[in-house]
């Protein structure tokens, strides 16, 4: 088969953010057909993400180190996957860290591009919070530190640097980062194997097995969907499950796909905690809407149904293409013992309390922003501007009260948006209270189609690191749409001392 000019020409962008493989992968990939046999669902056995053993310890501090390098991995029967990853795993290896012990985690770049390393929720400066572009050039790393002063919450790492995040994010640059601590420890809820991590994400696929992200300019600047579903980096995986309850700790690691879960019984299950962790009570749900960066904790209890019920995590959202209409199946296959429970009160607002979890009241509101998210001259904006990390856009101030105004007027578009070094309560959404489900401590608010939300905060102390540099005191806030992101729906804001 011949190369056409312009595949050729395709081969030779080396630095679009689509085609940056190996040239040896890249000429191959260029003439490859999309995966037209997809993977029958519910073959695939559910598999966890690699929890992340420490190199060294002390008294107060674990350091772990990873390296973002070129792998494969097996994702579809039969074929070999070409991935980034962060240890070379699709997806990348957990971090468990305990509130109140530091971690410090030396990320070293072995890809042929500039990476930067965010961690959603947590709490440090702005030269560990992965700045787009502070950037980590191939071949070199970079130390981040985390004090991890916040509440037990699930987290998650991936690459955030500037034109690039979404393809690095899509080829497998992200993994869990979960803290932990003494007042959750203490719930009765399911813990240990009844504890369970699921990555939500979507890709489309070549024949030969290779990801499929070939939709260069406008297309791919909309958000890339895809026709497989992955949970932690499985095809529609079945999973074993004992009649009892079980704790599932949902991610939307997806590009742009926005989903909306529930059980193929039509069942309700329970949300326990959002990004910023625990809620002050469960709320049962029939369903779960969740957008690109935003985590649910729920339990489901299997106990209501009998040993060989099959029961289905669908996905009800139709808004998108289609092609997602499942997510997983879980496979009840015997009794068990459940010492676990569902208690009335998880964690009381005093016991939320933390850095990043500022008690604030609409009374204390200094200032009122507004910021509308739309596409405007062919670029995805915010109030008209665009990324410039050269340019303060907002300026804060430690201890001030806010509320932000979000607006998606658009139309045809969502957007997540996320707030760097903070939680926030929403507040309102089109004049009216929030869901319940969305009550606790967030970091991600879904805008959907010309939805607007209202949300409350309270900018903490800045956490100056060991080594304080550029970006110590400067934060992005953006949509979570991460092709949006890439193609400058992003402006920062600056934290100045109080």
């Amino acid at each position: 088969m011949e190369i056409t000019r312009r595949e050729m020409l395709k081969l030779s962008l080396l630095g679009s953010a689509a085609l940056l493989l190996p040239l040896e992968r890249a000429a191959r990939t260029a003439i490859t057909r999309p995966l037209r046999q997809l993977p029958r669902p519910f073959q695939a056995e559910f598999a966890l993400p690699q929890v992340l053993q420490p190199v060294r310890r002390t008294a107060t501090t674990d350091f772990y180190r990873v390296t973002a390098r070129q792998a494969e991995a097996d994702i579809l029967p039969g074929l070999r996957t070409p991935i980034w990853g962060y240890n070379g795993l699709f997806p990348g290896p957990t971090i468990k860290a305990r509130r109140g012990r530091k971690v410090v985690v030396n990320h070293a770049n072995r890809l042929p591009v500039s990476t930067s390393v965010h961690t959603h929720g947590a709490y440090v400066d702005g030269d560990s919070d992965g700045h787009p572009n502070d950037l980590i050039q191939p071949g070199k790393s970079k130390t981040y530190y985390f004090g991890n002063d916040q509440t037990a919450r699930t987290q998650w790492y991936h690459d955030h640097a500037m034109h690039t995040t979404a393809s690095s994010v899509y080829k497998g640059l992200a993994g869990l980062y979960l803290i932990e601590d003494e007042f959750e420890d203490d719930l009765p809820l399911p813990k240990d194997e009844y504890d369970v991590p699921l990555v939500i994400q979507d890709r489309l696929f070549n024949s030969d097995g290779s990801f499929d992200y070939s939709e260069e300019g406008k297309a791919s600047s909309n958000g890339v969907y895809g026709n497989v579903v992955l949970v932690n980096g499985k095809p529609w995986p079945r999973m074993a499950v004992s009649a009892r309850k079980y704790r599932f700790r949902i991610l939307n690691g997806s590009n742009a796909r926005a989903y909306d879960l529930a059980l193929s019984t039509g069942e309700p299950f329970a949300v326990i905690a959002t990004e910023g962790g625990m809620m002050s009570e469960p709320v049962l749900v029939r369903s779960l809407p969740i957008s690109p960066a935003e985590r649910y904790e729920v339990i489901v209890d299997f106990s209501k149904y009998p040993v060989g019920t099959k029961v289905v995590l669908k996905n009800r959202r139709r808004r998108e293409k289609k092609g997602a209409e499942n997510v997983m199946r879980f496979d009840v296959v015997r009794k068990a013992r459940d010492d676990s429970l569902l208690p009335a009160v998880l964690r009381p607002p005093e016991e939320q309390i933390d850095p990043t979890h500022l008690p604030v009241e609409l009374s204390e509101v200094e200032r009122t922003r507004e910021f509308v998210f739309k596409r405007q001259n062919g670029y995805w904006s915010i109030n008209g501007k665009t990324w410039d990390g050269n340019r303060i856009d907002e300026h804060c101030r430690e201890g001030q009260a806010e509320v932000w105004e979000l607006k998606n007027n658009g139309g045809g578009w969502i957007h997540p948006v996320h707030i760097h070094l903070l939680d926030f309560k929403i507040i309102e959404r089109d004049g009216r209270p929030p869901a319940a489900y969305e009550a606790g401590w967030k970091e991600t608010v879904f805008l959907d189609e010309n939805q607007s939300a209202k949300v409350l905060l309270k900018w903490p102390r800045v956490p100056e690191g060991p080594k304080p540099g550029r970006y110590v005191r400067r934060y992005p806030f953006h949509c979570h749409v991460v092709e949006h992101e890439d193609h400058d729906m992003m402006l920062q804001f600056q934290v100045a001392a109080a």
